[in-house]
């Protein structure tokens, strides 16, 4: 509870120090907390106060440990991939990162659903609309039946709305 990221570095430092079954003091939990750390020492050490772990719990904590790193190892596997499948569009995702708030992941999701040929797509509204970015207008005399965006687009449609919000929050959105 006291800390954002359970992988981090200092709360893996303790947690490794409560899982090696030597004893420790409150000196040897706060050798772990880097300086960085925003959370106050205090709560740091209540929260590794007032538990034991037996032999069976540590072990147990263990092979959750090395399965979490097995997986992490397994994901960057899978970076590295995307990113080789991704050499053949690496201009393309250049070109796509100079506009605002589209990082080099956000512009590898946008090829992988758009793709490089825009032909089908006559112009941008058509992008927006396929997206499910546009609303509807659903209009028969003089009224108006519909005005919520659609469904479509379901990967490309959060990218996008991503970099929107992130292009508004920079200094010289357009």
């Amino acid at each position: 509870m006291v800390f954002s990221n359970v992988r981090g570095r200092s709360a893996s430092l303790i947690i490794n120090l409560i899982l090696s079954g030597e004893p420790y003091t409150d000196e040897d939990i706060l050798k772990c907390v880097s300086s960085r750390c925003k959370a106050p020492r205090e709560d740091i050490l209540r929260a590794c106060q007032g538990f034991e772990l037996d032999k069976l719990q540590r072990e147990k904590l263990r092979i959750i440990q090395d399965h979490i790193d097995g997986l992490t190892k397994e994901i960057e596997k899978l970076d590295q991939l995307i990113a080789e499948a991704c050499e053949d569009h690496k201009d393309y995702i250049r070109l796509l990162m100079t506009m605002p708030g589209v990082s080099e992941i956000s512009a590898r999701k946008i090829i992988a659903e758009l793709g490089t040929e825009m032909d089908q797509f006559v112009k941008g509204s058509r992008v927006a609309k396929w997206a499910g970015l546009a609303p509807g207008s659903d209009e028969s005399a003089g009224k108006i039946h519909s005005r919520h965006i659609t469904k479509g687009g379901k990967y490309l449609k959060p990218v996008l709305v991503e970099a929107a919000w992130a292009a508004v929050r920079s200094k010289n959105p357009y």
